[in-house]
């Protein structure tokens, strides 16, 4: 599946929207007319946006980053998969829907409400040992309205994710403050010398 890259101007300009199939999608608007950019600043805001939006970019750094695309499904023989299975085009339809929130704490919270954590069934090893497991995860995908169980794998593929995006996810919403993105605003902090 071919992609387009996204230029510093298409994502940072507050007059202009993404073209995807075929409508106009504003991002951010408020939120960078509000802010006055220097010009180094918009090629990480340009890069951030795009990496939030799933498109193909260039990084800050000059590495070349691909879009994020529909990974095969997991195979025909799966139990875990209610049936029928996603088909393609609906598994397509959640893919766009996930990249198109273009927000960090949005798409934790997609995750968030598409994985359930239960009570496991049976124990293998015995009460408090290391390793045991406190929770079996059902990871859950909407498609045609219809809502459906799928496997780990079908759910990562789908949405071209990885283990930690689910587990950050999961980690954000269990605490009781609201979640919110602190990437790039930590604090700095000063290094006592003992002299």
């Amino acid at each position: 599946m071919s992609s387009v890259s996204t230029s510093i101007h298409d994502v940072v300009s507050p007059k202009k929207g993404i073209e995807k199939n075929g409508a106009q999608i504003h991002v951010y608007q408020e939120e960078v007319h509000r802010l006055k950019l220097y010009p180094s600043q918009k090629k990480i805001m340009a890069a951030k946006l795009a990496l939030n939006a799933g498109k193909e970019h260039v990084t800050t750094k000059g590495k070349l980053k691909k879009a994020r695309f529909l990974k095969p499904p997991c195979m025909d023989s799966c139990k875990r998969c209610a049936k029928p299975k996603l088909s393609q085009s609906e598994r397509l339809e959640v893919n766009n829907k996930f990249w198109a929130l273009q927000d960090h704490v949005k798409q934790w919270k997609f995750i968030n409400e598409s994985v359930t954590c239960t009570v496991p069934k049976t124990k293998s090893c015995i009460a408090g040992a290391k390793g045991e497991r406190a929770c079996s995860r059902v990871y859950s995908l909407t498609g045609s309205c219809i809502r459906r169980t799928v496997c780990k794998t079908m759910f990562k593929n789908t949405l071209h994710i990885c283990d930690s995006w689910i587990n950050s996810a999961l980690s954000h919403f269990s605490v009781s403050e609201s979640p919110y993105d602190k990437r790039g605003r930590q604090n700095s902090r000063c290094l006592k010398l003992d002299i």
